[in-house]
């Protein structure tokens, strides 16, 4: 799901300063967000949690949970983008 907003990255030493800082503008990214989609962002994509487990442990439905989580990839795409992120 990320790879329509992260872009690629490979192992040389350009790409490595790249991916760092790729990392600092999503953590940045990630300090804009209300703590309980931060929570659910992480669960996401951190802990590789699904749908139905995250709507289980954090309330509503796993269509409700898959919209906010399409709306924060896509904020996400944009903040990265207006950074000069190509995507």
């Amino acid at each position: 799901e990320l790879e329509d907003c992260i872009p690629d990255t490979r192992r040389n030493m350009e790409e490595v300063l790249e991916a760092k800082e790729l990392g600092q503008l999503v953590n940045r990214f990630l300090g804009t967000l209300h703590p309980d989609d931060r929570r659910l962002f992480l669960a996401r994509y951190y802990y590789a949690m699904t749908a139905p487990q995250l709507a289980e442990k954090y309330g509503g439905s796993p269509r409700q949970v898959k919209y906010r989580l399409e709306k924060m990839r896509k904020e996400l795409k944009h903040t990265l983008q207006k950074e000069g992120i190509c995507i």
